[in-house]
């Protein structure tokens, strides 16, 4: 309708589904009739999350808190584990930084700080990469699990 006022030059704020904006118009009945339609139209979404959800319970596929593959690891072990994490961690963030340094060595002879600015990302973002790839989940499990052992006064 919009349209068809739009194109022929109409004035007229009846032709409009919201009205003319004083109240005059038949913007309730416009209002009431989305409504309807909204609820129509995410109806079977809501039936579909549902469905899902009770699958996911039904299949037990939330795995269990005590089901993490260091449940079951002795705490000498698990210590053991996150150290060598760390050690891993920061091995990898002591590379970094060495590249960054060269790097910054390197533009600052040929004054060049926006391609020194340009390198630095580049390689943040390969470090940052580096360490989601094979550290994030580990030190996500640890920590998990060291928490989870820790005495409740502690915490």
């Amino acid at each position: 309708m919009l349209d068809r006022c739009l194109t022929t030059g109409q004035d007229s704020a009846a032709e409009v589904p919201w009205g003319d904006g004083l109240g005059t118009g038949d913007g309730a009945d416009w209002r009431g009739h989305e409504m309807s339609m909204k609820w129509a139209v995410t109806r079977p979404n809501y039936f579909l999350l549902l469905i899902v959800f009770l699958a996911g319970v039904s299949c037990d596929a939330a795995p269990a808190r005590d089901k993490t593959i260091y449940a079951n690891t002795s705490n000498k072990e698990l210590k053991q584990k996150a150290l060598q994490l760390v050690k891993s961690i920061r091995d990898l963030m002591h590379s970094y930084n060495k590249k960054d340094r060269e790097l910054m060595d390197e533009y600052r002879k040929k004054d060049q700080r926006d391609h020194w600015i340009q390198e630095s990302g580049a390689l943040l973002d390969s470090a940052l990469r580096s360490y989601k790839e094979n550290y994030s989940a580990d030190a996500i499990l640890l920590r998990n699990e060291l928490s989870k052992r820790l005495p409740r006064l502690v915490k």
